[in-house]
């Protein structure tokens, strides 16, 4: 009776190393998904705040989307001229003395990922927008939230749109 048991068991064993290895294969692969998000957006916010153009652009698709109260930006090359002169202008300032500040950082916080499927996600969060002072210190300027869609092409995530709203 013993040896039926321990072989049943072992059958089962069996049948199930398949499907658990399968699990673990996915459990991989949604581990190496997310990590990629979230360095997608870790190079956006640094590409933002060092006014690096062609970096920022990068971490979007051709046909992105910005959505915000302020405008709404179809296609790297709208986004590309919304935010270019903003960059232009703080590498500007900052070159000839003239800025008020001495750098800003984007700051994403609380943030919640979903995978709709294996190649769309969409990233909730909240943002500040901090300004460091040059006499010292660091004041708010802006704080908000964002929902932004993923979307894996040639096994990159990149951010196919941005719903972004201020309080």
């Amino acid at each position: 009776m013993r040896q039926v048991i321990g072989f049943a068991l072992a059958l089962m064993l069996a049948a199930a190393s398949p499907s658990a290895a399968s699990a673990q294969q996915g459990d991989a692969t949604l581990a190496a998904d997310r990590l990629a998000i979230e360095n997608t957006m870790h190079d956006y916010i640094v590409a933002l705040d060092g006014s690096n153009l062609d970096a920022y652009l990068a971490t979007l698709t051709d046909d992105a989307r910005f959505l915000s109260k302020e405008g709404n930006y179809h296609g790297k090359q709208a986004i590309a001229d919304y935010v270019r002169p903003v960059m232009e202008n703080r590498l500007r300032r900052a070159a000839d003395g003239t800025a008020t500040d001495r750098g800003t950082r984007h700051i994403v916080t609380n943030t919640a990922l979903h995978f709709r499927d294996a190649n769309h996600a969409v990233m909730r969060s909240y943002w500040m927008f901090a300004v460091a002072q040059k006499e010292g210190g660091v004041a708010i300027s802006l704080i908000g939230s964002a929902e932004d869609h993923f979307v894996k092409q040639d096994g990159r995530w990149l951010i196919e749109e941005r719903h972004v709203e201020t309080l």
